[in-house]
């Protein structure tokens, strides 16, 4: 018999600790969560299977979320799973069902769904382990936190911890990146985190630039733009003006969305990201994913778009998503011919006057780096990303959340420095 490897090795330990493990986390999943007037179960199932069977109940959960997340909603999710997923990747979607003494709807089997988080099992190290469970990214994802009812956030989140630290097959150990580092969601998560005496520690915290509306668009550009700035801009516009029609442009929901989203692939595949082969064209999966979820987000009131328009061809182009009072800007591509004029800035100074004068919007992520040179000219506040891990406060858990911890650490390190290698390699290639 030959000697197994060191991943299975890991995996048995894992699995055999305690030599029960399995029966008794199978008798846990079916333990319900009491609460005071219902109560709260779990069901893990394949991702695509969830969406196959739930999809209209996590439709109705996204629009009474705490905090919205569009990424595991419908809209992205199913693409993304489709088009966006590693073959060695079998995310599930752990479901928090609040079951009801009494039906609010026949179609709902006395059952209402309050819970939603996708979660994966990866390596701490390549090969090696130790297994856990983190949340599933994608590529074009951009948020990691669970979905929960707003009124029932900390029992549905305690129910999807439970459930995902109880995983057998993994290290007892639940990591979530891109969750929100503060505000009503990093709240609910801290208290459960708090009241269920687990283990948690933060791997990475970002910041950048946010839209925060407190004023109109203009007055919002007013305090965040020095005069002189704004005098240059006035001059550049004037400038491309001379050139032809100069007009801005806002996407309205009765638009046809395929020749905007046929405008954006086609400007970011001519500009330095279709070079880099990194724009959306570059691959079909990438470019049909664009077209799918964007256009289902459409379909819901949940994509704007913006383009800046020169004798009637688009040099500047973005789009958000948008759920309730947030939004996230996504990509922006511009024509690189009038690079000089600043097409890029011009369009998002519209942006910023068309998100301030929204009646319902007053908060916009703006999902760039965070020593982006543009949008951090333009918008002065700031929001913050976090990255956790969590594991129960038993004693093996304590081991193994170390060891995990420092593991993940440590291949983060080495990755950015890694990068960084990589960058200076091309700087001095272009030298």
């Amino acid at each position: 018999m030959g000697r197994l490897p060191m991943s299975d090795v890991m995996f048995n330990v894992i699995n055999r600790f305690p030599s029960i493990a399995g029966e008794a986390i199978t008798a846990l999943r079916q333990v319900p969560f009491e609460v005071s007037d219902a109560k709260i179960t779990a069901e893990r199932l394949p991702a695509h299977e969830a969406l196959a069977l739930y999809t209209p109940q996590l439709q109705e959960l996204n629009k009474r979320a705490l905090v919205s997340n569009l990424v595991q909603g419908a809209a992205i999710l199913g693409p993304a799973l489709k088009l966006l997923n590693e073959k060695t990747q079998s995310p599930d979607v752990i479901l928090a069902w609040q079951h009801l003494r009494e039906a609010e709807d026949t179609n709902q089997k006395n059952r209402r769904l309050v819970g939603w988080l996708v979660v994966h099992r990866v390596l701490a190290l390549p090969a090696i382990g130790p297994a856990y469970l983190t949340v599933w990214h994608h590529l074009q994802s951009y948020m990691g936190h669970p979905i929960v009812d707003r009124d029932n956030s900390d029992n549905a989140l305690s129910v999807l911890f439970d459930n995902a630290l109880t995983q057998a097959g993994a290290s007892g150990c639940l990591m979530m990146s891109k969750v929100p580092g503060s505000g009503p969601m990093y709240d609910a998560m801290v208290r459960v985190i708090n009241d269920n005496d687990l283990l948690i520690d933060e791997i990475g915290r970002y910041q950048r630039a946010a839209m925060i509306c407190k004023f109109d668009g203009d007055s919002y550009l007013d305090s965040a733009v020095r005069g002189k700035k704004r005098k240059e801009y006035r001059r550049l516009k004037n400038r491309l003006s001379e050139r032809g029609k100069l007009r801005f442009e806002a996407f309205h929901k009765e638009d046809d969305i395929s020749s905007w989203i046929d405008d954006f692939l086609q400007l970011e595949g001519a500009g330095w990201k279709g070079r880099n082969q990194t724009a959306f064209n570059n691959r079909q999966d990438w470019a049909t994913f664009l077209k799918i979820s964007t256009t289902r987000l459409a379909e819901n009131n949940q994509c704007k778009f913006w383009r800046l328009r020169l004798n009637d061809k688009t040099i500047a182009i973005t789009f958000a998503h948008h759920a309730g009072h947030r939004a996230w800007l996504n990509k922006i591509t511009y024509d690189e011919n009038y690079a000089r004029f600043s097409p890029g800035v011009l369009l998002m100074l519209e942006v910023t006057k068309a998100l301030g004068n929204d009646p319902v919007i007053t908060e916009i992520d703006s999902l760039a780096t965070a020593d982006h040179p543009m949008i951090n000219r333009l918008w002065h506040q700031k929001l913050s990303t976090t990255d956790i891990i969590i594991s129960s406060n038993s004693t093996p858990e304590k081991t193994w959340f170390a060891i995990t911890c420092g593991l993940i650490k440590i291949r983060r390190k080495t990755r950015a420095k890694a990068k960084s290698l990589y960058h200076q390699y091309l700087k001095g290639a272009k030298k």
